[in-house]
């Protein structure tokens, strides 16, 4: 089976067919903030997505704009596929699939009572809307390399985002399964974007600050992270082991744990792509 077909198959089995209410209903209402590692604050405060600042649904409604911002990415990218050769496979895919996560998203939102709120402006050279703060150029969608850069980005965001949902949703067995789903698919969306970049298919430490060092930094913050959890209270920090004080033995073992997105960082990346 080749990657597309797999990566197809993979998404093609992203969610159950339907979205029981009272599932969806279990966690969505309950203000729970304080105790969740991805705080929204005012990322949802706008009059666009304030809907009870602080509960589960507005973790949802973060990850579908996040969803929305990916699908409109390569829903473009799709549009401009003879601009981006060799790529016009790989973005049917990557668009069917985000398409199919934004839906499942808004089922969960409108399911718990929740409104489906407008969709923002986007802006993919990720100036926020003003091109003087540009991070990429504007060739996003003529230029291989600009587009790759921007699709790293987006996906290696992603993954991390969805990570620091999972403990929002511990006790909600049908919304925690789509994450988990939706997390998977966007973990290999990644890999494949990364391996179509020459890079490895996962991130090493800080990976040099990512696409555009000294502007993606933010990304791969905290991926050198060394300190991992061994129980509910307790760290183990792994330079204190004798077999990972050497460097070169230390960087494989921040590779394998995959870091959750501060919600600060979800607010900055949101930011620069959209307005």
């Amino acid at each position: 089976m080749n990657f597309l077909t797999f990566l197809d198959a993979l998404g093609e089995a992203d969610t159950p067919g339907t979205l029981p209410r009272r599932a969806t209903l279990h966690q969505l209402g309950r203000a729970a903030a304080a105790a969740l590692p991805l705080a929204v604050g005012t990322a949802l405060a706008t009059p666009a997505v304030a809907q009870r600042a602080g509960t589960p649904l507005d973790f949802l409604l973060l990850a579908l704009r996040l969803e929305w911002l990916e699908r409109e990415f390569y829903t473009r990218a799709t549009s401009a596929s003879a601009n981006l050769p060799g790529l016009s496979a790989d973005l049917q895919v990557l668009k069917g699939h985000e398409t199919l996560h934004a839906t499942k998203l808004e089922g969960f939102v409108r399911a718990s009572g929740g409104t489906v709120p407008a969709q923002p402006n986007y802006d993919f050279t990720a100036g926020g809307g003003d091109p003087t703060k540009a991070i990429f150029a504007t060739d996003v969608f003529t230029n291989p390399v600009t587009f790759l850069s921007v699709a790293q980005v987006l996906e290696d965001a992603g993954v991390r985002a969805y990570k620091a949902l999972f403990s929002t949703f511990i006790t909600d067995r049908t919304i925690l399964d789509v994450l988990v789903r939706i997390h998977t698919v966007e973990a290999r969306h990644a890999a494949h974007i990364r391996k179509l970049r020459n890079q490895k298919a996962w991130v090493s430490k800080l990976d040099g600050g990512g696409p555009v060092p000294g502007k993606t930094d933010f990304v791969y913050a905290g991926e050198d992270n060394v300190k991992q959890p061994t129980t509910a209270t307790a760290t183990l920090d792994i330079t204190t082991l004798d077999a990972y004080k050497d460097a070169a033995k230390l960087a494989p073992v921040t590779e394998a744990f995959d870091e959750a997105f501060a919600s600060t960082s979800v607010q900055q990346l949101l930011g620069l792509f959209t307005y």
